[in-house]
């Protein structure tokens, strides 16, 4: 199969191509004409790749290029995968035959809602129903966002004096196939301001079944306090989802004993939760 990408990052073009063969079969004796047969003319896909604004990120989202540098294209025709490039690698039009496909650019092809990692969020775009007509091109405009929920934990240096041992664990917990499964990652004072990432995407790009799960958000702090005596706080986010930042603050309030938990949510809708440490 022929490959080629188109990109235009203002204006994309449409173009047609056609063909047709006459075909004539000659008898002996006396020659027959035959009608032409038509053949299906393939159809073309041409991609526009952009960076989906993430919700509440405070270091701004990546630059198109660094990201696109990690990318693949994966096409799959819903039973098995037709096209596997490189993104900066990949010709400038892909030529398919007419049909149905599943369409991935990201960094890899398997996703799980169970992966958590520090500091390595997964951008990605995916269609599961992208149509190639004969003999024309389709532009896909593809907002390549966040497949991941980011969670940042910051202690204050307050916090952390009176409470050197004090650990954060924020859970992701998703519905797989009936059960509640749970990816987890800690925070502790030397981790304070680091970004976990928790993905939230599940399923099988080729088979067209690959979408974002959701999922419950779990915050459980831990502290021993100056008696020795062990002080926790929690806190649950319900719905949450791919492409949202959680900016979590947890600071010392007037009472030395006590923690305020400190949430903002998107830069349009804030939360501010306060949690006392011990409750």
């Amino acid at each position: 199969m022929k490959a080629k990408l188109i990109f235009g990052m203002l204006i994309l073009g449409l173009f047609f191509v056609g063909c047709d063969k006459d075909n004539v079969l000659e008898a002996i004796g006396e020659p027959t004409t035959i009608d032409a047969i038509e053949e299906t003319e393939p159809g073309f896909l041409s991609l526009k790749a952009t960076v989906k604004e993430i919700i509440q990120i405070t270091t701004g989202k990546p630059p198109l290029e660094d990201v696109l540098a990690a990318m693949r294209i994966y096409i799959s025709n819903g039973s098995e995968q037709v096209y596997n490039r490189p993104y900066n690698e990949s010709p400038e039009t892909i030529e398919l035959p007419a049909g149905f496909y599943n369409l991935l650019i990201g960094s890899f092809s398997n996703y799980s809602a169970l992966d958590a990692l520090f500091n390595t969020g997964s951008y990605g775009y995916y269609n599961s129903s992208v149509l190639i007509n004969s003999g024309a091109i389709t532009t896909i405009n593809a907002n390549l966002a966040l497949l991941d929920m980011a969670t940042t934990i910051t202690i204050s240096p307050e916090v952390s004096s009176s409470f050197p041992d004090i650990e954060v664990d924020v859970r992701k917990w998703t519905n797989i196939f009936g059960s509640n499964e749970k990816s987890e990652l800690t925070w502790n004072t030397a981790q304070s301001g680091q970004t976990g990432y928790f993905m939230t995407y599940d399923g099988d790009w080729i088979t067209g079944t690959l979408g974002d799960q959701g999922g419950d958000l779990e915050i459980s702090i831990t502290a021993t306090n100056n008696s020795g005596l062990p002080v926790t706080a929690s806190k649950w986010y319900m719905g949450i989802s791919a492409n949202e930042h959680y900016n979590i603050s947890i600071e010392q309030n007037e009472i030395t004993t006590g923690l305020n938990l400190i949430v903002t949510l998107n830069d349009e809708v804030i939360i501010d939760d306060t949690i006392v440490f011990p409750n």
